[in-house]
């Protein structure tokens, strides 16, 4: 009796849960039509949001929906597959998680391909290491508020150690105001091109300082770069402002990662100091100030020592962010599906800071060119990727020079091989570099007026 009950009631939970998933898709395509922008929306991007979206989401639910009127132990077989396949599904999304943030397997992997030795020290063991001959920093960077000083490089004058993604750690002296330069380069009274971007263009964890602005400063010497591991449209707009300006290049670089600049900028756009730069004739004069910024560097430092070495550290499993678990963020980038659709970004705040990049760029009587950078699965899918679109508009409407680089990307034989950790994500390997380095001088600099020459500027 008691089983015929039980078995009563799966047959009646099994058909409200087939035909829950009606409701359940629903609320779903809901979701994600209330996170895209469809104002402007092109053929592609609406036809992609149908196929691989839309379609999926009914077809499964239809036909949970009709084998609900099927006989019982049917319904009860497919709550078994269902439950099978989504565990399936959640498992595979926890273990591309766990593969991409354990980074010590990364590593290993990178410095066996690119054939490094495995630096397995730490960042303070380094850093102790380093200053029984001379004192050395890590990479660090100053956001928040300061009431009358926002440093905007690292700390000057000193031996920098950065991240690790080859096998060995990237070190290099910063130059006078904290930047990835020779010093002599500010001696110059005026230079030929000035780079703005994040840690991809500043050259991060590429071990022997090796990025692709170095690569470019091996054919054109009279090169500074401004860019800094972290900085967003804002950061960049202010260096350009701060240390562009008075050297008067004739060429501004602006490289844009579409990974994260975009999520950077929105998480900013309340920073007062900022603001400033984009909304005001603002300038703190901090090419005349090296002594003060380095002072409130050191200061910064000492004082945030603790969380700065990340001393107290997370075990891979803290490391595990649910939200994207949820939302199935990593199977979705490995299927070329996930385009930050996550984040609504504020092309209006965007328009803002790139209209004063090119006043300011105008002022400098500099050519201010805009440069793409994706991550690797962004390449592939800039005709329905709504964000590559604005981003592209937006440059456009200004008419500003546009230069992407993912057209170079997808054209190897192995795309994957210009990232440290291939498609589990990292910076530009040395290839990436390269690459980068290779499309600056063809397409820009080779039919620009400039000196070619080879002359490397001497550290002071």
């Amino acid at each position: 009796m008691l089983n015929g009950a039980m078995k009563v009631y799966m047959q009646k939970f099994s058909t409200y849960i087939l035909r829950s998933t009606f409701l359940l898709a629903v609320f779903l395509i809901a979701y994600m039509v209330e996170k895209r922008d469809f104002s402007q929306a092109n053929y592609n991007e609406i036809l992609h949001f149908g196929l691989y979206y839309i379609f999926p989401v009914l077809f499964f639910s239809f036909i949970f929906i009709g084998i609900s009127f099927i006989k019982k132990p049917i319904q009860t077989v497919t709550l078994v597959y269902m439950g099978a396949i989504i565990f399936a599904i959640y498992a595979a999304e926890i273990y591309l998680q766990y593969t991409t943030i354990d980074y010590k397997s990364n590593i290993t992997r990178a410095a066996q391909e690119h054939k490094y030795s495995y630096d397995e020290r730490n960042m303070e063991e380094v850093l102790s290491d380093l200053s029984r001959n001379t004192k050395a920093y890590p990479f660090f960077t100053v956001r928040q508020e300061y009431k009358d000083l926002l440093p905007l490089g690292n700390i000057p004058d000193v031996l920098t150690v950065h991240c690790n993604e080859l096998g060995q750690y990237m070190k290099f002296v910063t130059d006078r105001h904290g930047f990835n330069n020779p010093n002599a380069i500010w001696n110059e009274e005026s230079v030929d091109i000035v780079a703005l971007g994040d840690s991809y263009t500043q050259g991060s964890c590429m071990p022997e300082n090796n990025g692709f602005v170095n690569m470019i400063r091996n054919e054109y010497s009279s090169i500074i770069n401004l860019a800094i591991g972290g900085n967003n449209p804002q950061a960049n707009l202010a260096a350009m402002i701060e240390y562009a300006l008075p050297k008067r290049p004739k060429y501004i670089l602006w490289f844009h990662y579409a990974g994260n600049d975009l999520s950077g900028m929105t998480s900013h756009k309340g920073h007062q100091m900022y603001n400033k730069y984009i909304y005001e004739d603002f300038l703190q004069n901090l090419i005349q100030r090296e002594n003060e910024v380095e002072g409130e560097m050191l200061k910064f430092y000492e004082e945030n020592k603790h969380r700065i070495l990340n001393v107290t550290k997370k075990s891979i499993y803290e490391k595990i962010i649910l939200k994207q678990v949820l939302k199935l963020h990593y199977l979705r980038a490995k299927l070329g599906q996930s385009r930050n659709l996550d984040d609504v970004f504020d092309f209006s705040l965007f328009h803002d800071i790139m209209k004063k990049a090119k006043e300011t760029a105008k002022a400098a009587n500099s050519k201010l060119i805009f440069v793409n950078i994706p991550a690797l699965g962004q390449a592939f899918i800039t005709d329905s990727d709504p964000n590559y679109r604005k981003t592209y508009d937006t440059i456009h409407a200004l008419g500003i020079e546009w230069l992407d680089i993912s057209p170079a990307i997808i054209s190897l034989e192995d795309p994957s091989g210009l990232y440290a950790f291939r498609d589990r994500g990292g910076h530009f390997s040395y290839k990436g570099n390269r690459l980068v380095a290779d499309v600056m001088l063809e397409k820009v600099l080779s039919k620009s007026s400039l000196i070619h020459h080879t002359r490397a500027v001497e550290v002071e």
